[in-house]
């Protein structure tokens, strides 16, 4: 896992859009945040993926956080944005010190989900004879 002492987080990227201060105040408090031994948390920015929108044009909520922890990867959201998909594929490949493996969850983001969400209520008799 990613060390104890590091928080993962999705920055606000350089569009200004709706969630852009909202993420910048999340990243002030965050560096507020201090570890059991009053140490400052390392913080480790995700991009945030260039906006997508459904038919009716509303925003739709795309992040990399929203990736999942397996014992020997990591599998991370990816939204045909090559450029910062594999910017954040890198990012945790450095944080984690495992393979990251890039899904398209394009398709999942319009319902409002990602990855994560996804495998959430999967049985654990069924995860247990997957290896990933």
């Amino acid at each position: 896992l990613a060390s104890t002492d590091t928080i993962v987080y999705t920055g606000a990227g350089e569009i200004k859009g709706a969630q852009h201060d909202g993420l910048l105040k999340m990243r002030a408090q965050l560096a507020t945040f201090m570890t059991d031994r009053g140490k400052p948390y390392t913080l480790v920015e995700l991009p945030l993926p260039r906006p997508m929108t459904d038919d009716n044009g509303d925003p739709l909520p795309a992040t990399y956080c929203n990736y999942l922890v397996t014992p020997s990867a990591i599998l991370m959201p990816t939204y045909n944005q090559s450029d910062l998909d594999t910017e954040a594929a890198q990012i945790l490949e450095r944080v984690y010190a495992r393979q990251v493996i890039g899904i398209d969850c394009s398709v999942l983001v319009e319902q409002h989900g990602s990855l994560h969400c996804a495998t959430m209520q999967i049985p654990r008799q069924l995860i247990k004879n997957i290896s990933i």
